[in-house]
């Protein structure tokens, strides 16, 4: 699967791009496997060429955002936590969160339980010992940004 952001365009197709990328693009390749009768899934983003600065900063507020997440997680802790700091970092810097995209546990079934909203939402679901998950952080600066599948 990838993901990429190209503009004004955020897709989640299997690579499945509507034109060529072009100097100062933001690509997210999303590489999954499945070994041994369990799934994998992780994602990193890359600029093309030239990359402004506000979509590199879009890019480093939304690392900040996963990583900021990631330190809070643990057993016992509320999953919608994860979504409120998610939400206070893209707020920080005007930012908009993408809803169409969750998170979600993986393991021998790809997409499975808890799925993990990253905005600010009532409580939930709290996070067991051993559980496997993604999560899927995509801001947007601007609030008319194409989401598609």
């Amino acid at each position: 699967m990838c993901r990429a952001l190209c503009r004004r365009q955020l897709t989640h197709t299997p690579c499945a791009l509507s034109r060529p990328l072009e100097d100062g693009d933001i690509v997210s390749i999303d590489v999954s496997c499945f070994l041994d009768g369990h799934h994998g899934d992780n994602c990193r983003t890359f600029y093309c060429g030239n990359v402004s600065d506000e979509a590199k900063q879009l890019v480093e507020v939304t690392k900040e955002a996963l990583d900021a997440a990631i330190a809070i997680c643990g057993p016992g802790v509320p999953y919608h936590l994860i979504g409120e700091k998610i939400q206070s970092k893209a707020d920080q810097f005007g930012y908009s969160v993408i809803r169409n995209y969750t998170g979600h546990g993986i393991g021998s079934t790809f997409h499975t339980l808890p799925y993990i909203l990253h905005f600010a939402s009532p409580p939930y679901s709290s996070m067991v010992a051993g559980t496997v998950a993604t999560r899927v952080c995509a801001h947007a600066r601007h609030r008319n940004v194409t989401v598609r599948r």
